[in-house]
């Protein structure tokens, strides 16, 4: 399923291009809530090579994925949706 970049992930995305980290920077500092807006918790992990966020919605919980080169895409606007899943807990 695709879930469409709204203001809070823009948001998000924004923030984490200005941090101008490559991958392995952001391995580094790891963490599964250095983001926090809206409806997203989320923030690097290191063996995904990906950002990776709890979305909570009217539906549940989904779970987004996205590599850094895709951030750089929703931040140019190149990239509109990202892709999610149901939560598997």
């Amino acid at each position: 399923m695709l879930l469409a970049v709204d203001a809070d992930l823009a948001a998000i995305v924004a923030e984490i291009v200005a941090q101008n980290r490559t991958d392995l920077e952001w391995a580094a500092v790891e963490s599964d809530d250095m983001f926090q807006r809206g409806r997203y918790v989320g923030g690097y992990e290191g063996p995904e090579q990906a950002f990776t966020f709890s979305f909570y919605g009217e539906g549940g919980e989904l779970w987004v994925q996205f590599t850094l080169a895709e951030a750089h895409a929703i931040a140019s606007g190149r990239l509109q949706a990202v892709s999610a899943r149901a939560a598997e807990i």
